[in-house]
């Protein structure tokens, strides 16, 4: 389970989730060539990627230069998970000032500019790690109860 944003460049000029869902459905059709390292280097701002790859517990899918899709692995809670997404937001910020990225938040089913708008994911996150770890937990006790 992960937290999913989708980082994409407008043909619009502004964000606009409708535009995401039709690059969703036009990328399902097509066929993707090329390695990850081939894909990340063409895109602008990959070293940014690259820093959020090491800081942050996320798998990155590199569509084209155009669409990247960032998911977020569940994990943080509180204080911690504000200062990951005060993080996140630098980063967000940097992508956008870099190449022109939007940000999409396919749990809100939003689209936002990060150098105008700061991603509030931080409560939804949280209640997404909450509900893993109860869902861990019971699945813990249930083998427990089996042995």
């Amino acid at each position: 389970m992960s937290y999913d944003l989708t980082i994409y460049k407008s043909k619009l000029g502004r964000p606009e989730a409708e535009e995401v869902f039709q690059m969703m459905d036009a990328e399902e059709q097509a066929i993707v060539q090329g390695t990850y390292s081939e894909m990340a280097t063409s895109i602008p701002c990959s070293s940014i990627l690259e820093k959020m790859e090491q800081e942050f517990p996320m798998s990155t899918t590199i569509s084209s230069e155009d669409k990247i899709d960032i998911n977020l692995a569940y994990g943080s809670l509180g204080k911690d998970a504000e200062q990951m997404f005060v993080r996140l937001n630098g980063y967000l910020k940097q992508m956008a000032e870099c190449g022109g990225y939007y940000v999409f938040d396919s749990q809100t089913g939003e689209a936002f500019d990060p150098k105008v708008t700061d991603f509030g994911g931080t409560r939804m996150y949280s209640h997404g790690t909450r509900v893993l770890h109860d869902v861990v937990q019971g699945h813990s006790r249930s083998i427990k109860s089996r042995i």
